[in-house]
């Protein structure tokens, strides 16, 4: 659980730098000024927000789906992330806003950062690897190979392929 809270925190944290500076970024190139809709506090009340409820389902879905967790946790957070995208298309802006039909081309990719930051951050929290294999094997990083493609067997890693690929080719030369 500490693990899945410093995630959700970093990734809200680090979710809410990147949409600030996309805001201001957004008002300096189109001179469009969406401060009363979209605020810094929002921003970073609503990153944070949706980072630790991920990090909480995320949580759940461990002791739920004990195979391939990531794989089909992060399918589910795609598809809750673009149903995200109805609500600014549906939503009602002040009648004062300039320019209102480029408040899509700022709300939208801002509803991109929460998934795109909790999956770039998820390597420095490891929790499980995907496909448990015998202890001193590296697991696969592809949950396909768990299945056994008849290239890759389940607990074959990938140190012993490459190993045994770089030797099988002696040239003879010194």
């Amino acid at each position: 659980m500490k693990t899945s809270f410093l995630h959700g925190l970093t990734a809200g944290i680090l979710a809410s730098l990147a949409a600030i500076v996309y805001r201001e970024v957004y008002h300096y190139v189109l001179v469009v000024d969406f401060s009363p809709v979209v605020s810094i506090g929002k921003l970073v009340a609503a990153n944070v927000f949706v980072c630790m409820a991920v990090a909480l389902l995320y949580f759940g879905a461990r002791k739920v789906v004990k195979n391939h967790t990531d794989v089909w946790f992060h399918v589910f957070i795609t598809v809750l992330t673009f149903a995200s995208f109805l609500i600014p298309m549906r939503a009602k802006l002040p009648l004062d806003v300039a320019f209102p039909e480029l408040y899509l081309g700022l709300a939208i990719p801002l509803h991109l950062f929460p998934q795109l930051f909790w999956v770039t951050s998820k390597v420095l929290f490891p929790h499980q690897p995907l496909v448990h294999g015998p202890v001193g094997v590296a697991p696969s990083p592809c949950p396909l190979a768990s299945i056994g493609l008849g290239v890759i067997k389940r607990n074959t890693s990938l140190y012993s392929l490459l190993r045994e690929h770089a030797f099988s080719h002696d040239t003879g030369s010194p």
